[in-house]
Formats: structure tokens, C-alpha cells, sequence
């Protein structure tokens, strides 16, 4: 029971890691199109 409790913990901690990541390279893209166009 606990060890799979862990397990999901760990899945749903991979996905926030990842869309973390993914936020920051949208952030990132719009950052640097804001640049190019000033």
C-alpha cells in the first residue's frame, strides 16, 4: 500500500517536473520573439 502510495507520488512528480520544463522553454521562446521584435 505504501510503497505503491510512493510510486504515484513519484509519477505525479515526474509530470509537474516536466511540465515545469516545458513551461519554461514557452517562456523562454516568448521571451526571445519579444527581443526580436524591439
Amino acid at each position: 500500500m505504501l510503497l505503491g502510495y510512493k510510486n504515484f507520488l513519484n509519477k505525479e512528480y515526474i509530470l509537474v517536473v516536466v511540465f515545469i520544463a516545458i513551461d519554461k522553454r514557452q517562456a523562454q521562446r516568448i521571451y526571445f520573439r519579444g527581443m526580436h521584435e524591439i
